[in-house]
């Protein structure tokens, strides 16, 4: 979940009120780091379609995905979709009927 689908989901307006709230009200702010997704239910009554969370970035606090372990696929999960696709044979007359692969 990016910034983008946020905005899409609850507005440009209601992203930018809760981002000015998170600088200028310092009990707000506490709230959000120690559990964002309760502090927004409390404060605005909306649940996260996912579990979030603040980290700083250059001195700015930006809404991450909670658990990043799902950022990455695993080795399991890379091994499954790894591989690339193979085309179905084809025939070719000028080479007698002989099956090609690519």
């Amino acid at each position: 979940m990016n910034g983008t689908e946020l905005e899409q989901l609850y507005g440009q307006d209601a992203i930018a009120a809760f981002a000015e709230r998170l600088k200028t009200d310092e009990v707000f702010r506490a709230e959000a780091q120690a559990d964002l997704n309760a502090a927004i239910k409390r404060h605005y009554d909306v649940d996260l379609p996912v579990p979030m969370r603040l980290t700083e970035v250059n001195g700015d606090l930006i809404a991450i995905p909670a658990d990043d372990s799902h950022t990455e696929l695993s080795d399991e999960e890379l091994d499954l979709v790894a591989g690339g696709f193979i085309p179905p044979p084809s025939l070719d007359k000028r080479d007698a009927g002989r099956a090609h692969f690519g």
